[in-house]
């Protein structure tokens, strides 16, 4: 059963959220009259963004799934929301609230970032297996993190091959 909201949430809201903070939540309902937006952040997954990047890519390229939150990276855990808007948030899953990421942390941090920038600009859509292919690509060539960029072509070649199937 789902409690009723009340006058004193709407003004608890502000204990946990303030102006400026980055959140992830799930759009429940958008008003036709007023335009007023009605957020959900009532589990785990959604709340308050921290430990991480923000991007914005063409949102014509981010493919809609049944979940936009994955994990790359397991040890040390990275993962990434991959926002319709074309907004997406790279981060790292601390257990610590104020803790910043590590050097190791922030490295494979770039490495996703850069691997999405490679998918944006060859053109192909971007979601959990296309971002893999990506990342087996750039393990594999043992091309540099500052060097992804320039070698799009190769690293978003097999990404680009599982579209064609895909598509055929």
């Amino acid at each position: 059963m789902q409690r009723r909201r009340v006058q004193e949430d709407q003004l608890k809201i502000r204990d946990y959220y303030v102006e400026g903070d980055l959140i992830s939540a799930e759009v429940q309902q958008i008003g036709s009259f007023d335009g007023k937006i009605q957020l959900h952040t009532r589990t785990q997954k959604y709340g308050k963004l921290k430990n991480g990047m923000l991007m914005k890519v063409d949102n014509n390229l981010i493919r809609r799934m049944k979940s936009h939150i994955h994990e790359f990276f397991f040890q040390p855990s990275i993962g990434v929301i991959l926002g319709t808007n074309g907004y997406i948030w790279i981060f790292s899953k601390q257990d610590e609230e104020d803790s910043f990421a590590s050097p190791v942390e922030r490295k494979l941090m770039a490495i996703l970032r850069n691997s999405i920038l490679v998918l944006q600009k060859a053109r192909v859509p971007i979601y959990k297996e296309t971002i893999l292919k990506v990342l087996d690509m750039q393990a594999e060539t043992e091309i540099e993190p500052r060097d992804m960029g320039e070698n799009f072509e190769v690293l978003a070649q097999t990404a680009k091959q599982m579209i064609e199937i895909e598509i055929s």
